[in-house]
């Protein structure tokens, strides 16, 4: 299969894990690779179930996930924080991590998947962001759940593997372009 290629206009996908240090996936990939990306995810996707959850998926169906998404060539990054508690680790992520790559990479659309009493936090926090970068208006984010919206699956999918270590973690290697402890970084300039 060809690379999902990242040209032009920009969405990405954005979830989590909290096993062990606080994980956030950001997936981004042009809005051309979405049909390719979920037709192979619900090929994969067990009969009756409305999405796919790495946590409850069976240990062949984790391996395709992952397989697939190396032979789609998707690309990832991983946001780690150790700061407690999560929802701290999520706003320093958020600020020092996902948004600087909002604005590097020309991210038009972020999609988050919702956490419950999160989300208005969440929301605040970008407007604030965009607002001190003089993005408002020009990006959009969101929260939308996974039923809905089939591409949080490949952020959902890293974020597990890669936070559960061992062989997941290698196989989600492929994947995983860049690991970013942002507890390591300073704070990003309002204008950055």
């Amino acid at each position: 299969m060809t690379p999902v290629v990242r040209p032009g206009s920009q969405h990405a996908y954005v979830d989590e894990s909290k096993r062990g240090p606080y994980l956030m996936c950001a997936f981004v990939t042009e809005p051309a690779s979405r049909k390719r990306v979920v037709a192979e995810l619900n090929r994969i996707r067990p009969p009756r179930a409305s999405r796919l959850h790495m946590k409850n998926e069976s240990e062949p169906t984790k391996r395709a996930i992952l397989s697939a998404l190396c032979e789609l060539g998707v690309t990832s990054t991983v946001y780690v924080s150790r700061i407690k508690p999560f929802h701290a680790a999520r706003a320093a992520i958020i600020q020092r991590g996902i948004w600087p790559q909002v604005l590097t990479e020309g991210i038009e659309r972020l999609i988050l998947e919702p956490e419950v009493g999160q989300d208005e936090r969440d929301r605040r926090q970008l407007y604030r962001l965009a607002a001190a970068t003089g993005m408002t208006g020009r990006v959009s984010y969101v929260h939308l759940p996974p039923t809905s919206e089939p591409m949080l699956w490949v952020p959902d999918a890293i974020a597990w593997a890669y936070g559960s270590g061992g062989e997941w973690r290698r196989r989600s290697q492929p994947v995983v372009v860049d690991v970013v402890d942002v507890d390591q970084l300073g704070e990003p300039e309002a204008g950055r």
